[in-house]
């Protein structure tokens, strides 16, 4: 029976210093647990086991974008685009990575529904008080505080809330998709991270992004573990009028069902 109990318990103890291995901090509340970890000059944001973010403390690669926002995802050539000055707004604040693309003149809002992750991407990483945008955050629900702002408010759309184990669905439906567009001025872009472990949720933007008459195009961008890049996909949606045949029925409010997604 000891035996049986040491064989039992090994592999638990092992799984809880592997958790625990370079432990900041930790926090929980009604949305989970958050864990700040220090894994050499990487520091990473994690909700349970999803990285929520990272960022490189010190060396050459200090304060740049890492894990799904590199420059090559989807986000990251987004955000890249030369241009005018613009009103970009984030559903997922994470880390706060995406403030890195921030330029002069730029507005950045986020919508995070955590107020603990808040209080750790301002206090614990250094994306939001070095960015060259003017930074903005909102807590609360983002399909409820974006349905307050006004029409056409903004240029890009990020929505970055689909990586965890149980997804929004309410961000995902066509009453969502209807609410972000009619936010977005014409010519805007709306992209969305749907990196998943569980579900390939391609299917379900491609059928909201037909029924809306916009354009979708999947962007996949390949990891880089030197520079602390995660494999990643993006969905960049377009009001331009072209749409994809739909083979997926439209997600709504009153109906969705993440079966038919399931990889």
């Amino acid at each position: 029976a000891v035996v049986a109990a040491v064989l039992a318990a090994t592999p638990a103890l092992a799984f809880v210093n592997t958790h625990y291995a370079g432990l900041v901090e930790a926090g929980r509340n009604f949305y989970g647990s958050l864990r700040i970890v220090d894994q050499g000059p990487l520091r990473k944001m994690l909700h349970g086991l999803v990285v929520h973010g990272s960022e490189f403390r010190s060396g050459p690669l200090a304060g740049e974008p890492t894990a799904y926002y590199g420059p090559l995802s989807g986000a990251g050539m987004t955000l890249s685009r030369p241009g005018p000055p613009r009103r970009v707004g984030l559903i997922g604040l994470g880390a706060g990575t995406l403030a890195w693309y921030g330029r002069d003149g730029d507005s950045f809002r986020f919508y995070e529904l955590n107020p603990l992750v808040i209080e750790v991407a301002q206090r614990d990483f250094g994306y939001l008080r070095r960015s060259k945008a003017r930074i903005e955050i909102v807590e609360g629900d983002a399909r409820l505080r974006l349905a307050a702002e006004p029409a056409h408010s903004f240029d890009v759309l990020v929505v970055d809330a689909f990586s965890g184990d149980a997804i929004p669905v309410h961000l995902l439906t066509r009453e969502a998709m209807a609410i972000y567009l009619e936010r977005l001025r014409p010519g805007g872009t709306i992209a969305l991270h749907i990196s998943n472990q569980y579900l390939n949720l391609e299917p379900v933007v491609r059928a909201l992004a037909a029924d809306a008459h916009c354009s979708s195009v999947r962007i996949a961008s390949q990891p880089d573990a030197g520079r602390a890049q995660l494999g990643a996909v993006w969905m960049i949606v377009r009001a331009d009028g072209t749409a994809d045949p739909v083979r997926l029925p439209v997600w709504t409010d009153d109906w969705n069902s993440v079966l038919p997604v399931l990889k």
